[in-house]
C-alpha cells in the first residue's frame, strides 16, 4: 500500500510513503519481510565472496598482508560510503539507497570474475585490490536495512527486529559459504596454484553468480519495497530534531556528524564498542582464511566451516530473540558476546591448529550474533526518528575504519610473529573494549539512581 502526496511549503515532496492506520501496518509488515529477504540473497552472495577471496587472493600470487588489503580497501570504501549514503538515505529514501548498495556492488563482484579469469588478457591481483573499493563504497545494504527496521518499528521492540535481521544475514550465510566454495571446488577453482592456473579460470563462476544476484535484487526493491521514510527532505536539509540544537558546523552536516554533535551519547555508545569490532573483522577477513590455509584446507572445507558457523548464529539469534530484553538487556548481551569471542581467540592462540578452529565454534558462534545486532539495537534507541540512517551510517563508518585497520595489523601479524601473537592481540582488543563497556554501563545506571 503506497501513496504519493505533496507536502506543504518549501516545494517538499513525498511519494511512495507509508500511510497511517491499518494500511500503514500492512506496509511495514511488507517493508520488513522484503527487507528480510534482501538481507538473506545479500548475505548468500556475500558468505560466498568471503569464503573465496582469500583464495582468489592466494591463486594470484598475494600473501597474509595481501588479504589484510582485501578486507582494509573495503573498510576505506565503507569509512565514507557508510556516512553518506546512510544520511541520503534520511533525506532521499531508504529504496534509493538500497539500489545505490545493490548496483555497486554487482560492479565490484564483476571486477572480481574480470581479475580471476584472466578475460582481460592476464590474471590481476591489483584489478582483484581494486574491486573492493567500489563494493566498500556502495554496499551499504545492512546499514539501509536497520533503518528501515528502525522506520517501522517502535523503540521497544527494535532490539528483536534487529535480531531477527540478523537471522535473515545467518540464514543467508549458511548456505553461501558452502555454495561458492563447492562452485569453485567442482568448477576447478580449488587450485591453489599460481596465477596462471586454470583454477583460477573456473574460480570467477562464483564472482558472476554474485553479480547476477545483486542485479535482480536492484528492480525487487524498486517494485516491491514501500518507502519508509516518512518525509523526503530537500537538498541541503537537515531533520528536525539536528537543526533546532544549532550545535554543529556546515562541515559537520555534510559528513553525518550533526546527529552525534547534537547527540553525544551516540558517539559513546559507537566509540566503546569500537576496539572488539576491530578484533573481530580482522579475525574473519584475515586470521581464520590464514589458519585455514596454513593446514591446507580447500575452498570447500572452509566455505562448510563458515556455513556451519552461520548455522549455529542462527540458533543462537532465534534463543536470544525469545528472550525478553528485561531478562538480558543488549548491553550485557554485548558483554557476553566479548567475553566469548575473547575467550575463542585465547583457546586459538593456546592451539594454533586449524583443527582447534572447531572446538571455537560455539563461542563464535554466541559473539558474532551479538556484535551484529546489539550494537545497532543500542544506537537505534538513542537515535532521533528522523536521523536513523545518519546515525546508524555513523556507527558503520566507524566499524569501517577498523575494517582498514585491523585487518593489516592482523596479517603483519601473523606474517612476523604468528598465529599466536595475532590472536592475543585480538584477545586483548576485546577485553579493553569489555572494560569500556562496563564502566560506560556503571556510569549509566549511577546517574538513573541519582536521578
Amino acid at each position: 500500500p503506497l501513496m504519493s502526496m505533496s507536502a506543504a511549503g518549501g516545494g517538499e515532496t513525498t511519494s511512495d510513503l507509508m500511510p497511517s492506520g491499518k494500511s500503514s501496518a500492512s506496509g511495514a509488515a511488507t517493508a520488513t519481510r522484503l527487507i528480510y529477504a534482501a538481507v538473506c540473497v545479500d548475505y548468500f552472495a556475500v558468505g560466498m565472496m568471503r569464503t573465496l577471496l582469500p583464495f582468489y587472493g592466494k591463486q594470484l600470487g598475494g600473501t597474509p598482508v595481501t588479504q589484510g588489503a582485501l578486507e582494509a580497501l573495503y573498510g576505506a570504501g565503507q569509512v565514507v560510503g557508510s556516512v553518506i549514503l546512510g544520511k541520503w538515505s534520511d533525506q532521499q529514501g531508504r529504496k534509493a539507497g538500497l539500489a545505490v548498495s545493490f548496483a555497486g556492488s554487482a560492479i565490484g563482484y564483476a571486477l572480481v570474475a574480470v581479475s580471476v579469469s584472466g578475460v582481460a588478457g592476464e590474471y590481476s591481483l591489483p584489478l582483484l585490490l581494486c574491486s573492493r573499493v567500489p563494493v566498500g563504497l556502495a554496499k551499504q545494504t545492512i546499514t539501509i536495512s536497520r533503518a528501515v527496521i528502525a522506520d517501522v518499528t517502535e523503540p521497544a521492540g527494535r532490539s528483536v527486529a534487529m535480531q531477527r535481521l540478523y537471522s535473515a544475514m545467518a540464514a543467508g550465510y549458511i548456505v553461501g559459504p558452502s555454495f561458492g566454495g563447492c562452485l569453485a571446488t567442482y568448477s576447478g577453482g580449488g587450485d591453489s596454484g599460481g596465477s596462471g592456473s586454470t583454477g583460477a579460470t573456473a574460480s570467477s563462476l562464483p564472482a558472476i553468480f554474485a553479480c547476477a544476484l545483486f542485479l535482480l535484487l536492484l528492480p525487487t526493491v524498486a517494485l516491491l519495497l514501500p518507502e519508509t521514510v516518512t518525509r523526503i527532505l530537500t537538498p541541503g536539509e537537515h531533520p528536525a530534531e539536528v537543526v533546532a540544537t544549532k550545535k554543529f558546523s556546515a562541515t559537520e552536516a555534510k559528513w553525518g556528524m550533526g546527529v552525534l554533535a547534537s547527540h553525544p551519547k551516540l558517539a559513546l555508545l559507537i566509540a566503546a564498542q569500537w576496539l572488539p569490532e576491530c578484533a573481530f573483522v580482522g579475525f574473519t577477513s584475515t586470521a581464520l582464511g590464514t589458519i585455514a590455509h596454513a593446514d591446507g584446507w580447500p575452498p570447500g572445507k572452509l566455505g562448510h566451516y563458515n556455513s556451519l558457523w552461520a548455522l549455529l548464529a542462527l540458533g543462537v539469534s532465534v534463543c536470544l530473540s525469545a528472550l525478553p530484553l528485561k531478562t538480558l538487556g543488549d548491553r550485557y548481551r554485548l558483554m557476553l558476546g566479548y567475553v566469548s569471542f575473547a575467550s575463542a581467540c585465547v583457546w586459538l592462540a593456546a592451539r594454533p591448529s586449524a583443527d582447534s578452529l572447531w572446538p571455537a565454534l560455539p563461542a563464535l558462534a554466541l559473539a558474532v550474533t551479538v556484535l551484529r545486532s546489539a550494537p545497532a539495537a543500542l544506537l537505534s534507541r538513542a537515535a532521533p526518528a528522523s536521523s536513523q540512517g545518519e546515525a546508524l551510517g555513523a556507527l558503520d563508518a566507524a566499524n569501517s575504519l577498523g575494517r582498514v585497520i585491523a585487518p593489516l595489523l592482523i596479517g603483519c601479524l601473523f606474517s612476523s610473529a604468528g598465529q599466536r601473537a595475532a590472536l592475543g592481540a585480538c584477545a586483548l582488543l576485546t577485553l579493553v573494549g569489555l572494560g569500556a563497556l562496563v564502566h560506560e554501563t556503571e556510569e549509566k545506571t549511577e546517574k538513573m539512581k541519582s536521578n
